[in-house]
Parts: C-alpha cells; sequence; structure tokens
C-alpha cells in the first residue's frame, strides 16, 4: 500500500516570516480578481487596501498575471498599466474557453504583448473538454496549435490548461515538438 505525505503549513507563520527567496504567485487573473471586487487603480493600491486582512504574506514578492481572453490583448495601455509595476509580470494566451474569440486580429495584439520586456510566458492555453466549455474538441485544437507554434517562434514557455483532454493535450504538445 503507497502512503502519502500530507502536506501542512502553519499559516500565520507563512504570513509573518521573511523568507529568501520570497514567493511569487505564478498563475493570477489580476483582471478578473479586480473586476470582481471592483477595484479601480493599481496592484499596489489594492495590496495596501488589504493590509491587515492576512492576504499577503511578508515575502511575498509578486505576481504573474494571466491574461487570457483574446478581446483584452488589444487594450494595450490597459495592460501596460499591470506590468508597469515591479512586482507584476504577464503571460497573454488565449483560454479555451475563448477559442471562438481567436481571429487574425487577436493573434496580431498577442504578438504585440509577448514583446513585451515583463511578458514571461504565453498562456493560459490549451483544452478543455468538459461540460464547463461550449467551444468543440476541433476549434479548441485548431486554436492550441497556432498558440504553439507563437509560443516556438518568440521562445516563450507555456502555461496550460487541460480539463478531462490529457491524451489529446500531450498528443498536440509531441506534434509541436514541446515533448
Amino acid at each position: 500500500m503507497q502512503r502519502y505525505l500530507k502536506l501542512s503549513y502553519d499559516q500565520q507563520r507563512l504570513l509573518t516570516e521573511k523568507y529568501s527567496p520570497g514567493f511569487i504567485d505564478t498563475h493570477c487573473h489580476l483582471d478578473f480578481l479586480f473586476s470582481k471586487c471592483n477595484h479601480i487603480g493599481t496592484y499596489a493600491k489594492y495590496q495596501s487596501t488589504r493590509e491587515g486582512q492576512d492576504v499577503f504574506p511578508v515575502s511575498y514578492e509578486g505576481c504573474i498575471a494571466n491574461f487570457c481572453q483574446p478581446w483584452t490583448f488589444k487594450r494595450i495601455s490597459w495592460w501596460e498599466n499591470f506590468l508597469a509595476e515591479s512586482n507584476v509580470w504577464a503571460a497573454f494566451g488565449c483560454h479555451p474557453h475563448y477559442s471562438s474569440s481567436f481571429g487574425v486580429e487577436e493573434e496580431g495584439y498577442l504578438r504585440h504583448a509577448l514583446q513585451h520586456k515583463k511578458t514571461v510566458a504565453l498562456g493560459e492555453i490549451g483544452l478543455d473538454y468538459s461540460c464547463k466549455n461550449n467551444h468543440s474538441r476541433e476549434l479548441q485544437q485548431i486554436v492550441f496549435r497556432r498558440q504553439l507554434k507563437i509560443a516556438l517562434e518568440f521562445n516563450k514557455p507555456l502555461v496550460i490548461h487541460c480539463r478531462d483532454a490529457d491524451e489529446d493535450c500531450i498528443n498536440i504538445l509531441k506534434e509541436a515538438r514541446f515533448l
């Protein structure tokens, strides 16, 4: 019988002790977060309004914001405001839930965003065959393949979203020579 080690941590200690190196949130959606809580302003302002609420550990050093809705790629000044902050980096890519919104124009804006010095990855891209997604498998695969070619062109690492599509995702990654 295989035994699993249950990982645990002391939350208070995590929040209050200084660690070196610190912590980076490698997958967040600042745009979704700001919209959900009706925040208008900078990420620094958002963080300062949450002080004392035990939200950010002392050793928190920043985040990589994932911009995955294709229609936001062309809002250049909007996402550049996020990236103007010292502790925010970005990943851009069309999430499979938005596959039908990824056209030639959006691809052009994606290419532009990938050239920004603080864009560190292409994603969140992939396949989602769950009941949460109403786009055809074929369309998702086409959009996924297009973005994999772009990632190779720009030499960017990937942020993959794969739900109920493991075999197809692996096969497409192999086909594109990522695996």
